[in-house]
């Protein structure tokens, strides 16, 4: 969904891409569910149904984990992975020429066209906002937008969606999931069943 409210119903999506190679094919998406994040940040996040096939199933999941008071998120530590966005975004955004990361192994610090990961960690109990935002200081870009935050374990905590944050000017922020973010999530999992699996705690 952009700013006017006009909602993308189909696309691609290129499961573990690197640079240019879709190692896990090309899938066609066909369905969205969605809240509103233009009512708040917070609802900033949606489900995509990719085609259903056994090779789609097989790509498995990512575990999802929360805490009810900002003191269970301090001290743990936070990985993001995404496609970065060159500099010059939106008009050079995705080229690959463009492209910086602050972890790259290049001279240039280009980033290759790779996926890129970059951690960090919930140091301070105002990274867990009141109003159920999340701040992070990984090194993202425009590219990232909609990419996970996970703990190191590769459960989801929050989504990495607009920067800077409200709190912090140099930082990003985006929505954590939360008992009513699960509760969306679930169902809009079980309101699409695929014919190869089930979800074993939303079907």
């Amino acid at each position: 969904m952009n700013g006017a409210g006009e909602i993308s119903f189909s696309g691609r999506f290129n499961p573990g891409q690197s640079a240019t190679s879709a190692f896990n094919g090309s899938i066609p998406w066909s369905g969205v569910f969605l809240r509103d994040w233009r009512i708040h940040r917070k609802y900033d996040y949606a489900i995509i149904f990719l085609q259903d096939s056994q090779s789609v199933v097989s790509l498995g999941w990512l575990g999802i984990v929360w805490w009810n008071s900002a003191s269970g998120y301090l001290g743990k530590g936070t990985v993001n992975r995404g496609y970065p966005c060159g500099p010059t975004a939106p008009n050079g955004c995705g080229l690959v020429t463009s492209q910086r990361c602050k972890q790259s192994p290049y001279v240039s610090m280009l980033c290759g066209g790779w996926m890129y990961m970059d951690d960090g960690s919930i140091a301070f109990s105002d990274q867990v906002t009141s109003d159920d935002l999340s701040i992070f200081w990984e090194d993202v870009s425009w590219g990232h937008s909609g990419s996970p935050i996970t703990t190191t374990t590769n459960n989801v905590l929050a989504v990495a969606t607009h920067c800077p944050s409200a709190v912090y000017p140099n930082a990003c922020a985006g929505p954590r999931f939360r008992p009513s973010m699960w509760n969306d999530v679930c169902s809009w999992i079980a309101a699409v069943p695929s014919a190869y699996a089930t979800h074993p705690l939303c079907n």
